[in-house]
């Protein structure tokens, strides 16, 4: 009998723990993408050190992918 009314709490507090339980907020997306751009006569910086570059003169990034709501689009 013991038994029983302990898995009946245990029951009980475990259905009232998942419903209880904060619910998590959906991530807003970043819409504000900064990708690296080539251009001819652009200086190059001679850095020492580690340092952080703004706007890095780069040959290639990477293949980028927009995925919103369940499609996916190549960004050019």
């Amino acid at each position: 009998m013991f038994a029983a009314i302990m898995l009946i709490i245990s029951v009980v507090l475990t259905v009232l723990s998942y419903v209880l339980r904060p619910k998590p907020k959906k991530p807003e997306p970043n819409l504000n993408i900064e990708v690296p751009e080539i251009r001819q006569g652009k200086p190059i910086p001679v850095l020492f050190g580690t340092r952080f570059m703004n706007n890095p003169n780069v040959v290639w990034y990477g293949d980028i992918w927009v995925i919103s709501e369940g499609n996916a689009q190549q960004v050019p």
